[in-house]
């Protein structure tokens, strides 16, 4: 029983870990892609993000801001910076916010 406990952990851990780094290359390519599943697995991963940075790490956006504005609003970031593309894909949705809305805490 031990054992296999132990190799689900692992499992999960390995699967947490992969699935958590994926490029701002990567995300580009999910996000102008015409496939709906990978557009849409991007755009999960833009709102994840986006979810987590809204009024802490850029100031807070507007309310008619959607998550496909979002996702546009990356991807045109990503298209614009291509360098931006071989770090974290994060990176990428916290710089584009940024640069529209601002750091939080700025003048």
């Amino acid at each position: 029983m031990r054992k296999f406990l132990f190799s689900i952990a692992i499992f999960l851990l390995a699967t947490n870990a992969q699935s958590g780094m994926i490029t701002g290359q990567k995300l580009y390519e999910m996000l102008s892609s015409n496939q709906i599943m990978q557009r849409s697995a991007g755009t999960g991963y833009v709102t994840g993000v986006f979810d987590m940075g809204d009024g802490v790490v850029w100031c807070e956006t507007p309310d008619y801001i959607s998550i496909g504005n979002v996702a546009d609003i990356t991807l045109k970031y990503l298209r614009d910076n291509p360098e931006s593309r071989k770090r974290i894909a994060h990176f990428a949705v916290i710089f584009a916010m940024q640069d529209l809305f601002g750091k939080c805490g700025s003048t």
